[in-house]
């Protein structure tokens, strides 16, 4: 029965000592607080599992080996300034790493080491369900700055591969067609417009149905090739008001004479009458 107490004595002065404990092995040390923290790399652990390494360091934790081939190291760790989490990978055992950055404000991937230098796009996927196969990509930020949604290969600033839902859109373009109401502007006169439609089946400096089919539509250009149409379209309608006012003056000009020669007739009428 001593012995009994004796031993649990022993234990019960012990539990202070072990409530903050340190286990070193050639300079790297884990360490353990009262308060329930453990720290790899550091004797003052801030978190429930704190791992910490130099700034200078590799890395903060790393799975796999490195100069693997397979990719299989993938470490993790924090760039100088404490806002980033790195990503990456060995490739190809090169000594150039591949990967991903999460920082403020920002995903990235990139190439810490520049020996091989490789183009990288940065893609986005979702899936409806467990499978592998059936995580589909939704966006890519290609390496030349283009953005595609819908699309892989996106061939322009933001490429849409499916409908677009706004409550406005602005387009800014050059070359507004303002230029037609100069005086020194040359209208086109109907009749070669009128040439134009039955060789080419559409106006004049307007895509065809098999272009735009083919390329696509620029709205501001076609924005600007259409009012440059209703420009000139407003320039042939003042010119036939102005066309149809001088007709109806020469008209009304006719009708007075004749009104005057039929005056003159009923009065050589009228005077023969009373001869």
């Amino acid at each position: 029965m001593n012995k009994r107490l004796s031993i649990s004595a022993s234990i019960i002065l012990m539990l202070p000592i072990l409530a903050c404990a340190q286990w070193t092995t050639s300079g790297t040390n884990i360490s353990s607080t009262n308060t329930g923290n453990v720290g790899i790399g550091t004797v003052n652990p801030q978190s429930r599992l704190h791992v910490h390494s130099e700034l200078s360091g590799f890395s903060a934790i790393s799975i796999g080996s490195p100069n693997s081939l397979g990719n299989i190291y993938v470490p993790l760790g924090a760039s100088p300034g404490g806002y980033n989490i790195d990503f990456y990978t060995w490739r190809d055992m090169e000594p150039n790493q591949i990967g991903a950055r999460i920082g403020a404000e920002r995903i990235n991937t990139y190439q810490p080491n520049a020996a091989l230098v490789q183009a990288m796009d940065l893609s986005f996927s979702t899936s409806s369900g467990i499978a592998q196969s059936e995580l589909a990509e939704r966006m890519r930020i290609s390496n030349n700055g283009n953005v595609g949604i819908g699309t892989a290969k996106p061939n322009a600033k933001l490429a849409v591969n499916g409908n677009i839902r706004a409550h406005e859109i602005k387009v800014e373009t050059a070359n507004w067609p303002d230029y037609v109401f100069a005086k020194d502007y040359q209208l086109p006169s109907l009749q070669k417009t009128e040439q134009h439609i039955k060789e080419k089946g559409h106006l004049p400096d307007i895509p065809s149905a098999e272009e735009v089919k083919a390329n696509g539509v620029d709205l501001g250009e076609m924005n600007a090739k259409l009012l440059k149409k209703v420009e000139e379209l407003t320039l042939y309608l003042i010119d036939q008001k102005k066309e149809i006012q001088l007709q109806s003056e020469e008209l009304k000009s006719q009708q007075q004479k004749l009104k005057q020669f039929e005056n003159q007739i009923e009065l050589l009428n009228n005077k023969k009458d009373e001869n």
